[in-house]
């Protein structure tokens, strides 16, 4: 399949060209940069079970918070993607209170939503890319699984219980899991295994 055939055919020179830089090889191409360094998926932290947008309780402010101290010694967080779900913005802002010498925006994306696309949720951060980002998208259950598969397709997802994060970081055009982050503990990939 040639880069023209994919433009004839309706696929987007923009569609085209991150497929490349998420190391799906289109043809004979190569991504020519790819600038997101790590892209860590977080799951909200516990949530009341009332209501229609439910919000944190205090031990899911307080998950979220721990969480975001070990993602402090993982990870130079550089840009914040959350769901517009309550419990995922009172998730982001309990992690950008938490990280040391950084004051973040907080992004709201659509796509990060239960059921959004998690390609169009990886689309939109790549969109909006820096060299060297290491973004951290906040998101819910199935989404953040489906998240996980997308860039680590043949990983054994975890358990994502609430507050938990993945840091995937890219090495050599592909995405290799680097470390499962969840309030009270820490699990590292094999730096050797390619996924």
């Amino acid at each position: 399949m040639s880069y023209c055939w994919l433009l004839l055919n309706g696929i987007s020179k923009r569609s085209v060209i991150l497929y490349q830089a998420l190391s799906i090889n289109v043809g004979n191409y190569q991504a020519l940069l790819l600038l997101v360094m790590k892209i860590i998926i977080m799951r909200h932290g516990q949530a009341s079970y009332f209501g229609a947008d439910r919000v944190l309780t205090a031990e899911g402010r307080q998950e979220a918070e721990l969480t975001a101290l070990k993602l402090a010694s993982h990870a130079h967080i550089t840009k914040v993607y959350a769901s517009p779900k309550t419990r995922a913005q009172q998730t982001a802002q309990a992690v950008v209170s938490r990280l040391p010498g950084r004051r973040l925006n907080i992004i709201t994306e659509q796509a990060l939503t239960p059921a959004g696309d998690p390609f169009i949720a990886v689309e939109q951060a790549l969109l909006d890319a820096k060299e060297n980002d290491e973004m951290l998208l906040i998101s819910h259950i199935p989404l953040v699984e489906h998240l996980s598969h997308y860039l680590c397709p043949s990983l054994e997802i975890p358990l994502f219980v609430t507050a938990a994060a993945l840091i995937v970081a890219q090495k050599d055009g592909k995405w290799h899991p680097e470390a499962f982050i969840t309030p009270h503990g820490e699990h590292f990939f094999d730096a050797a295994r390619s996924l």
